[in-house]
């Protein structure tokens, strides 16, 4: 993973997400207030513990000013190889029987789980980004990289969860 940019957006009331079109990923994770945002054709209204993938050389744009408290991490980045998909939730299934499945599998959208570490990873990823030195750039990949990882982390055990109790016979 190669680390771009990452911030805290926080905003008091009225925040509309301008109009962009980026060449790297964007990962969303609301901490407060509901971000209204479009990306192609399809709208998202992401409330906190909720994340989003943004793609590189989609249009996305603000659909309405937030009301108002408004908070959310983000991070650009791309990746180095081939080693990531992003999905959208009817797919999940079919990467989780491959046998070489990619290092990097993650929901286009969703929910981060109640004990979720992504937003204390954005933390640690923003304290590294504002460090000056020669290794902060370095640091910053393997951060968001970290980043990833958890979110795959939380992807495969919410599918194992889902596994488990189809497979539990209702009494």
């Amino acid at each position: 993973v190669v680390f771009a940019a990452a911030g805290n957006l926080t905003n008091d009331d009225q925040f509309l997400h301008s109009k962009r079109v980026i060449q790297s990923y964007e990962l969303i994770s609301v901490t407060k207030g509901i971000l209204h945002i479009q990306s192609g054709s399809r709208s998202y209204h992401l409330s906190p513990g909720q994340f989003l993938f943004l793609f590189p050389g989609d249009c996305h744009i603000g659909t309405r000013p937030s009301e108002g408290e408004l908070s959310f991490y983000w991070s650009h980045f791309r990746f180095s190889d081939n080693g990531a998909r992003i999905y959208e939730e009817q797919q999940t299934s079919a990467f989780f029987h491959e046998e070489d499945h990619p290092r990097y599998v993650l929901p286009e959208t969703g929910t981060l789980s109640a004990n979720s570490r992504v937003n204390v990873l954005f933390v640690q990823l923003l304290d590294l980004a504002k460090r000056l030195g020669s290794l902060s750039s370095m640091q910053c990949c393997y951060a968001q990289s970290t980043l990833l990882l958890e979110l795959t982390n939380e992807c495969f055990f919410r599918h194992h969860l889902m596994q488990q109790s189809a497979k539990i016979p209702l009494g």
